[in-house]
């Protein structure tokens, strides 16, 4: 009899035991591989077990109900399909002392519920035997991410590249985003925001505080568990989904007999797997300052301004941007001195006028200090601090001393060592792959999306491109009208917007109207004591269609999605002020705001 283990799957780290639910099997029951045989409910998630084989059900080593552990043998089937005539019905369950320990080091192959590592492709699969996969992405962010669960949706066979590791060398599902980008950085913006309103803000309540104190050890801790958990939730969902994960760098090495082949290396070796379809999601890194190490202990990037040990007395931020203002944002709360310089004239530039005024008006009143104009010279660092030399809007010479640096200026796509040009694809003069407004490069069965490719470096974004190129393979018509993404920046208050800005439309030439309505106004603003900034909304002069949609306020991250959908479905101000929204809300500055367009704001 050949034996085939059954087990647990390897749990996220947090996750250490779950409670085996039912066995959908009994004893001698025949199986195939992937078939679900059990559940295993977890206090975040239920997971599946599959198959790892397929066979007759030869022994349960666990019974309902029982709890288990990551790694830990719960059964076996008999691959040649006999199980054995006196295997018992449940076999007698071993101590809990014998169970492998939670922390048991993951296994280097897939999950257990992705089908098992392939070998290296032979030169039969060169010659036209299947590929391996129907579909396989390189890169796990957002993008990446949700183009293979899409696919798997849509019954594809799929698998996932990724080669990220934490600090502490485990390898880890969502990229970029997930890992050291929005989900951290969103995080740490909270926990800032917690402290300033305890320190500045709780006795407009009558809510008396003292002695306010700042754990920042448990703050990023904190940070940290909310990533931990949601990295592990990805895995749960490539469980689910059938997805493999192979662990490793991937490149290309080639096309033939209609297929892409895709090498992959780590974890001890290397493999080739074909695929009908290739997705690159590889995201992107921080653009460095040339001659300015980044060390992330004196000089930062976005990933070590969100680890800092303790909070700088002074702070400069090199880039304005959305980055820059959100970590400077963190830090300020905190306690640091923070000093933007921007290169650009334009404070946040790509934004409407009126927001952008606001904006500035805001930080400058909770003591950002931003210079604008500014070009950067020499930059010189100790174990201690860092001095930067600059020149000012008015070309006089200026240096800026600081104990820690943040460089913020931008991000380039990670479109290097995928070997491109193995299957004749190559990349612009600032590393983006071109493609159309399918994401379809001009390799046959090739895609590349979010930030590798044209367009603003947004997760969702990427997303959206993701569920489109999954459908197009599936042989749907999918299309995104980039005009309706959403940005948002996420400071205090939150700033966002959809569709074009004021400026942009006079550009062309458009005749529009405007109407704006300010959150002093609304009673729910002023319950939470988030009175700052103001709605905006452009309409065409004639058709009345709404054209852009600008907010800065608190919550204005999920303010923007209705006006997202009014874009999307070629709303008017006025069917926005036709709307019933609840009192007292937030939205209802949203009404008001598309009333205003009409002259005939309530409130005002």
């Amino acid at each position: 009899m050949a034996t085939i283990e059954i087990k647990v799957p390897q749990l996220s780290e947090s996750v250490s035991e779950g409670t085996l639910l039912q066995w959908k099997k009994k004893v001698g029951d025949s199986v195939t591989r992937d078939e679900i045989l059990v559940e295993i409910e977890t206090d975040k998630v239920v997971l599946e077990v599959p198959a790892p084989s397929s066979g007759t059900l030869a022994t349960l080593v666990r019974n309902d109900g029982d709890t288990v552990l990551a790694e830990e043998l719960i059964g076996t089937i008999d691959s040649t399909g006999k199980a054995a005539a006196a295997a018992p019905a449940v076999a007698a369950a071993p101590p809990k002392a014998a169970a492998p320990a939670a922390a048991a080091a993951p296994a280097a192959a897939a999950p257990a519920a992705a089908r098992p590592s392939l070998p290296a492709t032979s030169p039969a699969q060169q010659s036209g035997t299947p590929a391996d996969f129907d579909v396989i992405v390189i890169g796990s962010g957002p993008g990446g991410y949700i183009a293979a669960i899409r696919a798997a949706q849509l019954g594809k066979s799929v698998a996932c590249i990724e080669e990220w590791k934490n600090p502490l060398g485990k390898l880890k599902l969502g990229g970029t985003c997930l890992n050291v980008g929005c989900i951290p950085s969103k995080a740490l913006l909270a926990s800032s925001e917690e402290y300033e309103n305890a320190l500045h803000h709780l006795s407009d309540h009558g809510v008396g505080v003292e002695n306010v104190t700042l754990d920042l050890t448990k703050m990023i801790g904190r940070k940290e568990a909310i990533v931990e958990k949601i990295t592990g939730g990805v895995e749960f969902l490539f469980r689910k989904n059938k997805i493999t994960w192979l662990k490793g760098h991937g490149k290309f090495v080639g096309k033939g007999e209609g297929n892409i082949r895709i090498e992959v290396s780590g974890e001890g070796d290397t493999k080739t797997y074909t695929a009908k379809n290739a997705i690159i999601a590889t995201g992107s890194k921080a653009r460095h300052l040339p001659g300015v190490p980044v060390d992330n202990k004196i000089v930062s990037d976005n990933e070590g301004a969100l680890s800092f040990d303790s909070a700088p007395k002074k702070l400069a931020v090199i880039g304005a941007g959305v980055i820059g203002l959100e970590l400077g944002s963190v830090w300020r709360r905190l306690g640091a001195e923070v000093t933007l310089l921007e290169a650009l004239p334009a404070f946040l530039g790509v934004t409407d006028d009126a927001l952008a005024k606001e904006a500035a008006k805001q930080f400058k009143k909770q003591g950002l200090i931003i210079h604008l104009s500014v070009k950067i010279g020499e930059v010189k660092t100790t174990d201690h601090g860092v001095s930067i030399a600059y020149t000012d809007k008015d070309g006089a010479a200026q240096t800026l001393e600081a104990d820690r640096l943040i460089v913020s200026i931008g991000r380039v796509p990670n479109t290097d060592n995928l070997a491109l040009d193995a299957i004749g694809l190559k990349v612009d003069e600032r590393g983006f792959i071109p493609v159309d407004e399918h994401c379809a490069t001009s390799v046959p069965n090739v895609y590349a999306i979010g930030d590798v490719v044209r367009g603003p470096m947004l997760a969702h974004k990427a997303e959206d491109e993701g569920v489109m190129v999954a459908e197009i393979i599936d042989g749907q018509k999918p299309h995104i009208d980039y005009n309706c993404i959403p940005w948002v920046i996420y400071t205090e208050p939150e700033i966002a917007w959809v569709g074009k800005t004021e400026q942009q439309l006079k550009a062309e030439g458009r005749a529009i109207k405007t109407g704006q309505f300010p959150m002093m106004a609304n009673g729910r603003a002023m319950g939470i004591g988030k009175t700052d900034g103001f709605i905006k909304m452009i309409a065409d002069a004639t058709t009345d269609e709404l054209l852009g949609i600008h907010i800065i306020s608190a919550n204005a991250s999920d303010l923007i999605a209705e006006a997202v959908v009014a874009m999307e479905f070629k709303a008017s101000s006025e069917d926005i002020g036709m709307i019933s929204h609840p009192h007292p809300s937030l939205s209802e500055v949203m009404r008001e705001a598309a009333l205003a367009v009409q002259k005939r704001a309530l409130n005002i």
